[in-house]
């Protein structure tokens, strides 16, 4: 047993199937790489009318009491939409400097039109995380994170989870920011970068988005497939940028050494 775990749910076929099949692999690399253990989570931590309310994201606010978990020294939370590259990425627990929990940190939280305003508590401070990754101490953080789960609620503006988990870290500085590579948004990236792969007509979409999806892995540690969906103007159609996982090719590192993609049959 080491003293540091990669720790995951993967309750429901939909996201077990997804990790399974295009995750799993880059997990299971990085972990041997850096001395973590992964855990496997495949079922609600809470099974009461709390957790029935609302949806099962919030049991990650529960996983370092779970029995598989809480001997850890760190439990790194990563969740199962998220792409490693094995190749490159460092232990993210091996960059903390603190005994906080380490998290991406953006801007766009406080003020009167930011995030937390919305979900509908006051904040001055800007910065925000996605709860996607999050570097942990057991014995430091499971009373704080059940707290969370317990004392916040789930709303049309709460992103399941995210936003209360992050208010409450940002507004009492339990934050430490770490690379932000640790947590790359997919979408973000497409939008920023590749907008014209939102073109689902162009007949040549299949061909390009190999590599460009291929080229933000190779510049990220954490790729983050968010299910996010996008109005792409053609009446009764949405794109999902999670499905765009399928295309990546996590066997090799540079992109430039991809033989020319085919077409999905």
């Amino acid at each position: 047993m080491n003293d540091k775990a990669i720790v995951t749910l993967l309750i429901g076929d939909a996201i077990r199937k997804l990790w399974t099949e295009n995750m799993e692999k880059g997990w299971r690399l990085y972990a041997a790489k850096h001395g973590y253990d992964l855990v496997l989570i495949e079922d609600y931590i809470d099974k009461g009318p709390l957790a029935g309310a609302r949806t099962p994201h919030w049991q990650k606010c529960l996983v370092l009491q779970h029995p598989d978990v809480a001997a850890y020294r760190h439990a790194v939370w990563i969740d199962a939409d998220i792409a490693i590259n094995h190749f490159t990425a460092p232990s993210i627990v091996a960059g903390m400097k603190s005994d906080r929990v380490g998290c991406v940190v953006t801007g766009g939280g406080g003020g009167p039109g930011g995030t937390y305003a919305k979900y509908g508590v006051a904040s001055g401070n800007d910065g925000q995380t996605n709860s996607g990754v999050l570097v942990m101490q057991p014995a430091r953080h499971a009373q704080m994170m059940d707290w969370v789960y317990r004392n916040y609620q789930e709303n049309e503006h709460s992103a399941k989870e995210n936003v209360p988990l992050s208010f409450h870290l940002i507004e009492n500085d339990l934050a430490e920011p770490i690379d932000p590579r640790f947590n790359v948004d997919w979408t973000g990236v497409l939008m920023r970068d590749y907008p014209f792969l939102v073109n689902l007509l162009n007949p040549d979409r299949e061909l390009l988005v190999p590599y460009c999806i291929h080229t933000a892995w190779a510049r990220a540690f954490f790729l983050h497939f968010i299910n996010q969906t996008i109005d792409i103007g053609i009446p009764g159609r949405k794109y999902s940028t999670r499905q765009d996982i399928r295309f990546l090719i996590q066997d090799e590192l540079n992109p430039m050494g991809l033989s020319p993609p085919r077409r999905p049959s």
